[in-house]
């Protein structure tokens, strides 16, 4: 069964070794005014030096949402590698993030390119409270992948079929985080109906 990977926007606010630790993978968006563009994660290492940016500028500072090539990516290596991705991101409500995060998925799932392992997940908050439900998806994913690695008599109970289990992992991963995933158009489920 492949790995899962998680993948969030930097309005999460997390500390970079906190992302290492937990190899969770970035996409940003992208501040523009205060004299040039930069991702946004570099301006926030150095906050001195980004209000001072702030202050002597004539321009309104302002962030572009990732667009659906930033996605891409950094969904497509993960892909290749045969991971499935647990991508988390700001509230839709107030953010185009999700939208192109999903543009991103159903892009990929048309390409060929497994976008179909990709469950994208609104967070419905940001900032701390984002960033909270990134670590838990990282967790529960860390604790999966060393359960899957422990001898079959030392598990709990038997793991899941890979089709079905795969479906599974992102789902319940993204609700355990406390969000919701959307599915792709038509991927539906079917509601089943009793025999006549």
């Amino acid at each position: 069964m492949p790995s899962t990977a998680v993948v969030a926007d930097t309005t999460s606010y997390l500390p970079r070794a906190l992302l290492d630790e937990h190899d969770i993978k970035e996409v940003s968006p992208l501040p523009s005014g205060a004299r040039g563009s930069r991702s946004e994660r570099a301006d926030i290492t150095d906050l001195h030096a980004f209000y001072e940016r702030l202050r002597i500028s004539d321009q309104t500072v302002t962030t572009s949402q990732p667009s659906v090539g930033d996605f891409i990516s950094v969904y497509e290596p993960l892909l290749a590698e045969g991971k499935e991705i647990v991508s988390i991101h700001l509230s839709s409500g107030i953010s185009g993030t999700f939208e192109s995060a999903m543009q991103a998925r159903e892009r990929l799932t048309a390409d060929g390119k497994g976008g179909e392992r990709i469950a994208v997940c609104d967070s419905k908050t940001g900032a701390g409270g984002m960033g909270l439900m990134v670590l838990a998806a990282a967790k529960r994913c860390r604790e999966r992948r060393r359960l899957r690695r422990r001898p079959w008599s030392a598990r709990k109970r038997p793991a899941r079929s890979s089709r079905s289990g795969s479906r599974s992992t992102r789902s319940t991963t993204c609700g355990a985080a406390g969000g919701s995933a959307r599915r792709a158009p038509g991927s539906a489920r079917r509601s089943r109906s009793s025999p006549s």
